[in-house]
């Protein structure tokens, strides 16, 4: 294989690889999406639009683009682009005049409300969610709003302990819903951090990720006489005042679901119980049926729901009931599910970061990375003229591909965009830059040493690549300490970065040099002076 025919495949090669990275980073952003479920069955469609309808087929509920003959409507969604929303909402629903299924939320019946992403919504019976599409490249809880808290034991806890209370933070954190959420220890195992990017309701999160979730069920026939009349939903009974026949250990699932009840409106969690929860609660409700004596179910010591019991139940499965909305069941469920904390946390510090902030600090890190990118580019084509319009060309797919891999890296949950990634992307563009200028360079020095130009580029290229090699291995080098060891914002910084020098070297060593080197051939010595080289130096 010759010289040429290594050069055209490094460009094959680089063809492969910008191709794969615009595959992963178009669209820059995919479109919000809105769920629901009906029964056992669920579904999903995309909100690719402005406005989209919600209907009734033969087989549930559908989400179109528009209304059709194939389903009757029964409400219609539309994004919000003015700044008339009283909520951090992006959607409106209304519900269509000849509909006569009630829209509630947050548990109140409307005819039209502002959703937040994340938040449920049910039309008639069928429960619906809105989801915020995600972007080809995951932005930070500093971008993109959210809220990041560190939750410590009220007491010094053992590792057991905590590697337990992970795993069930890990657990409530997924079941809200928030894509690229970050929960991990920190403070020698004293600590939990949790950021959780785009999340809305900030104080519903956090009671979620709060709560013990110590679930009790209490015969209230065993308790004093003068205690029994006041165990009503809300209350909280005194510590140490009753003895629970059984625990949450127990359940083996949870899950929200809308009431069948007509008398009782709302929600209702429904749980089921291993084999040792079955026998004990047959047990028991077998005995107090008779009665219709009560059984109190506490959550950390606050009555949930008492009800009178109406039959004995042997099946394993029972409910919750109570004016629950349907983030409310939600919640519960997953507390439920989910187990008890082995220790009390605490929120030792939250830092909640609005939308409209994150926002403007994104535009303003891309504005200055661009205009960056612009200044280097201007730079180049002045100073160097033909071979620096072929640096353009070197830096837009140095972009491509340094974007295309914190795509794939993002699609992954590796990767979140930070204000310092977007420093080390900036910090990337100059370094990219500086290979081109080193190229070029060697490039210029070879020649006025009387080489000509095609052995000027390959000697020169070659001398190039491999000082800025070495000048990029201190770099990269001195990054991988701040990626080990440093806080999440500074691994940020130090990730984009390490990816960065690697991006460049590979534009470098399958574009730039080959490029140069092909153009050297035929084409320099042709017109000397749009490559900025003196044709007597060509000649010699």
């Amino acid at each position: 294989m010759d010289s040429r025919q290594k050069n055209y495949l490094a460009f094959a090669g680089l063809a492969v690889l910008l191709i794969g990275s615009l595959f992963f980073l178009l669209p820059l952003r995919q479109a919000d999406s809105v769920s629901w479920q009906a029964g056992t069955a669920s579904g999903s469609s995309a909100l690719s639009g402005s406005q989209a309808v919600i209907g009734l087929t033969a087989d549930g509920p559908a989400v179109k683009a528009a209304a059709d003959s194939t389903m009757k409507t029964i409400a219609t969604l539309q994004r919000i682009t003015d700044s008339t929303a009283t909520v951090p909402a992006s959607w409106r629903i209304a519900a269509s005049p000849d509909s006569t299924l009630p829209i509630s939320v947050g548990g109140k019946v409307v005819t039209s409300a502002e959703l937040s992403y994340g938040t449920t919504f049910t039309v008639g019976a069928y429960p619906f969610r809105i989801s915020e599409g995600r972007s080809s490249i995951t932005q930070g809880l500093d971008l993109r709003g959210g809220l990041s808290v560190i939750l410590t034991p009220d007491k010094p806890a053992d590792a057991a302990a905590m590697q337990r209370a992970l795993v069930i933070m890990s657990t409530r954190v997924n079941s809200l819903g928030v894509s690229e959420a970050t929960v991990q220890l920190e403070n020698d195992n004293q600590a939990i951090f949790v950021q959780l990017p785009g999340v809305r309701d900030a104080a519903g999160a956090l009671k979620v990720m709060g709560q013990t979730g110590r679930l009790e069920f209490l015969e209230v026939a065993s308790l004093p006489t003068t205690l029994q009349a006041q165990v009503q939903d809300g209350f909280q009974m005194p510590v140490g005042s009753y003895k629970p026949f059984m625990t949450g250990e127990v359940i083996t699932a949870a899950a929200a679901k809308a009431s069948t009840d007509q008398t009782k409106p709302g929600y209702v969690v429904t749980m089921s119980f291993n084999p040792t929860g079955t026998a004990i609660w047959a047990e028991v409700t077998t005995r107090a049926f008779p009665t219709q004596a009560r059984i109190a179910i506490l959550l950390d010591g606050s009555v949930v729901s008492a009800p009178a019991v109406q039959t004995a139940i042997t099946s394993g499965d029972t409910e919750i009931s109570g004016s629950f909305t349907a983030d409310e069941a939600r919640r519960l469920a997953t507390i439920l599910e989910s187990g008890a904390l082995p220790v009390t946390l605490i929120p030792s510090q939250t830092d909640n970061v609005g939308p409209t902030l994150g926002q403007d600090s994104l535009f303003q890190g891309v504005l200055a990375a661009l205009v960056g990118f612009g200044i280097v580019a201007m730079y180049l084509a002045i100073y160097y003229r033909g071979f620096g319009l072929l640096s353009w060309i070197s830096l837009g797919s140095f972009a491509v591909l340094y974007l295309g891999v914190l795509a794939v890296l993002s699609s992954a949950g590796q990767y979140a965009l930070s204000l310092p990634g977007i420093a080390g992307i900036t910090l990337s563009i100059g370094l990219a830059a500086d290979t081109s200028i080193l190229i070029f360079e060697r490039y210029r020095e070879e020649i006025a040493m009387g080489r000509t130009p095609r052995v000027s580029a390959k000697s020169g290229t070659k001398h190039a690549i491999l000082t800025s090699l070495d000048a990029d291995a201190v770099t990269f080098a001195s990054a991988v300490p701040l990626f080990l060891f440093a806080s999440s914002t500074v691994k940020g910084f130090a990730l984009t970065l390490m990816i960065g020098i690697v991006c460049d070297l590979t534009i470098a060593m399958l574009f730039t040099r080959p490029a140069v080197i092909l153009l050297s051939e035929k084409v320099v010595g042709k017109i000397p002076k749009f490559f900025g080289v003196k044709g007597s130096a060509v000649d010699a």
